[in-house]
């Protein structure tokens, strides 16, 4: 079910998400992994968009995790702010992964920051923080970049190591003899045990 309007958009269901700037699939929702139970909202207000989602994600146990309990469901909320302009836009966004009975109704609400209310209330949920940014560099030139920070360890004491990932790329569209031409190059790095959730 989807409610679509100039400044706003709803949708309740089934599919995918991606959000980033990569062209082959971002590094907090890649958008090419399973579509998922969702209810997201997306509003637009001149050159700000913000977006905020919480979703059900299905859980395989696989013999090595933690057993969560037949009365925990796993749950993902995310939440994104982008700023555009005539240089390009910048974003910047939050996601958590979590175990419950049901939705947190801190999770739920999409103004809270997860990073927050972890160290408040809660500790084993994972937080992600993503930047992201798209820049027109010239015409028909454009760069890229995005950042993952992964859990990072407020407990500097910690033996657990900060995880991140970043990818960096660029795009040039032109003509080729008369012909739409387009090239793009790409990089992502991600550090060990980045994505790893229990």
């Amino acid at each position: 079910m989807k409610l679509e309007r100039p400044n706003y958009s709803v949708v309740l269901g089934r599919r995918g998400t991606a959000w980033g700037r990569s062209r082959w699939g971002g590094l907090l929702l890649s958008g090419t992994a399973p579509s998922f139970d969702q209810f997201d909202a997306k509003f637009r207000v001149g050159a700000l968009s913000f977006e905020a989602m919480h979703a059900f994600l299905e859980y395989e146990e696989l013999g090595t995790e933690v057993d969560m309990g037949e009365a925990d469901n796993v749950f993902l909320a995310a939440h994104r702010l982008v700023v555009r302009g005539g240089w390009g836009s910048v974003g910047v966004g939050e996601a958590v992964v979590y175990n419950s009975a049901h939705p947190e109704p801190v999770y739920v609400n999409p103004l809270m920051l997860y990073y927050l209310s972890q160290h408040n209330e809660r500790e084993n949920d994972n937080v992600l923080w993503l930047l992201d940014g798209v820049f027109n560099v010239r015409p028909g030139l454009t760069a890229y970049a995005e950042f993952l920070i992964d859990d990072l360890q407020y407990e500097r004491s910690t033996v657990s190591p900060d995880k991140y990932g970043a990818t960096v790329g660029g795009a040039w569209y032109g003509a080729v003899r008369g012909l739409d031409a387009e090239l793009t190059a790409e990089y992502t790095n991600v550090r060990n045990w980045t994505y790893t959730h229990i």
